[in-house]
């Protein structure tokens, strides 16, 4: 005897799912967006160790400088162009300054620990001759001076620098952004270089 024939109802694919599956696909979702959430943060922090990174290299090129051209004005000390030889030391080096070179400061020093007295920049920033203390340089005068274009200053003359005096070098230098993350912050620090003038 024939049995009936039964049509068989198909539901569709969906209605079928595991629940397991279902729940791995929510949570897929929550996990995109948790993402979505904290990926600026993360990647904010890692632009801003690189920024770091840079910094610190541009701080330790500038300390190189500053060193190299005291040690200079060590050795030159009381000829006319003491700070022609002293600018031309930090002009050649410039090409290892991650950033910017603001100005250049060669000051009468009272002790090795002494910082560069402030009336040899202004309150803009700007570099400021001060007699008896500070031959105060820009940014454009550096390579004008090193190279023989430009006299140098005479405020602090270096004919009148001893042996055993003490002169300091600053050298004021601002870091730009280098990822762009935080574009329009530029970082600005100064390094100064305290030595005794050689034999």
């Amino acid at each position: 005897m024939r049995s009936p024939l039964r049509l068989r109802r198909f539901a569709p694919a969906s209605s079928h799912e595991h629940p397991c599956t279902r729940r791995s696909l929510r949570e897929r979702g929550a996990s995109t967006v948790e993402f979505a959430l904290v990926a600026p943060l993360f990647f904010f922090i890692i632009f801003a160790a690189i920024e770091m990174g840079f910094m610190f290299r541009a701080n330790l090129s500038v300390e190189d400088m500053t060193r190299n051209a005291a040690r200079v004005a060590s050795l030159v000390r009381d000829d006319p162009d003491a700070d022609r030889f002293i600018l031309d030391e930090i002009d050649r080096r410039t090409g290892s300054l991650n950033g910017e070179l603001l100005s250049v400061v060669i000051f009468s020093a009272a002790s090795l620990e002494a910082e560069m007295p402030a009336a040899c920049i202004d309150g803009f920033g700007n570099p400021v001759d001060v007699a008896g203390v500070c031959n105060s340089y820009s940014a454009a005068e550096v390579p004008t001076v090193a190279g023989g274009g430009a006299p140098v200053r005479t405020a602090f003359d270096a004919s009148t620098r001893e042996q055993w005096d003490v002169i300091g070098i600053a050298i004021r230098y601002r870091q730009a952004s280098v990822t762009g993350v935080i574009d329009g912050i530029t970082f600005e620090a100064t390094t100064v270089e305290v030595i005794e003038l050689d034999l």
